[in-house]
């Protein structure tokens, strides 16, 4: 794995990361004072969906990544 893949994948693990803590958050409907989702107004299903949007990003980094390894892209 080259450097340019390493640090996407280590980007999507990020991203996947503040997704799960967005979801879990969500789920239980509140926010730690050190999480960044306390900036984000607005409702624990709006916390929910942004969390799922951000692991769907990850998951396309990821695939991504996997084709450019098999040299599909």
């Amino acid at each position: 794995m080259n450097d340019k893949e390493q640090s996407w994948t280590w980007i999507a693990g990020i991203i996947a990361v503040f997704g799960i803590v967005g979801i879990d958050e969500g789920i239980r409907g509140q926010t730690s004072y050190r999480s960044p989702f306390r900036l984000i107004p607005g409702s624990p299903a709006v916390h929910i969906a942004i969390g799922a949007t951000l692991i769907l990003i990850a998951l396309i980094i990821g695939f991504l990544v996997y084709k450019s390894r098999r040299g599909e892209l």
